[in-house]
């Protein structure tokens, strides 16, 4: 029995499913119908950023550690990427920064480490965002912050799972609720890209 155990956001904790509960969840179920061995914890916790997934990390895994496999998945940055007042929340460097200790933790841990990129956003809806007047996100500096993902995954070699682009290339703005979360749709898209991604890799595979 392996472990799979992901990081995330309120797009992990799938807000907005409201037909299977996000994409995270839309794995697991896959998993268990096609009798795969694993077992899957879904830590996505809305409004998230890498300074919390960091502050809750050790406590997190150490409750889930055993003798088994362990596989874990990073879906985080798109907070980090917001703006407050047009400034940035967080600035690239250190979010980079916090990268490098999520990478050196896991490393700890298991060789099997994913970094899921960011979400692409419909910027006309959340420049401002409705619900958080002040706050907003931007496609530029968005990308940014998924550029840095990306570069982290080549310099070590990691699963780095190009999900802005691949949904950029769908009519992705249909597959989002608000400007910012998924829809049902855009979930289970996310799980089609993610699953296979996962299976070409040989991250997961049946035992």
């Amino acid at each position: 029995m392996a472990n799979i155990i992901i990081f995330g956001d309120s797009i992990t904790e799938g807000l907005y499913d409201k037909e299977k509960g996000g994409w995270a969840n839309r794995l697991k179920i896959f998993l268990e119908e096609e009798n795969y061995n694993f077992n899957l914890y879904n830590l996505g916790i809305s409004g998230d950023s890498t300074n919390e997934v960091i502050e809750r990390f050790d406590k997190e895994m150490k409750a889930r550690i055993s003798d088994d496999q362990i596989i874990i998945i990073f879906a985080i940055g798109i907070n980090d990427s917001q703006l407050v007042n047009q400034s940035p929340r967080y600035s690239l460097e250190s979010f980079k920064e916090n990268l490098k200790k999520l990478l050196e933790k896991s490393k700890k841990l298991t060789n099997k480490i994913v970094f899921i990129g960011l979400t692409p956003i419909d910027e006309q809806k959340v420049n401002p965002m409705p619900w958080a007047p002040g706050k907003s996100y931007m496609t530029d500096n968005l990308n940014k912050f998924d550029n840095a993902l990306k570069i982290l995954c080549q310099e070590n070699r990691l699963c780095f799972i190009d999900i802005n682009k691949k949904l950029t290339d769908l009519n992705y703005k249909e597959l989002l609720e608000d400007g910012a979360h998924p829809n049902s749709e855009g979930h289970q898209k996310m799980f089609e890209i993610i699953k296979s991604s996962l299976l070409k890799n040989n991250i997961i595979a049946k035992t």
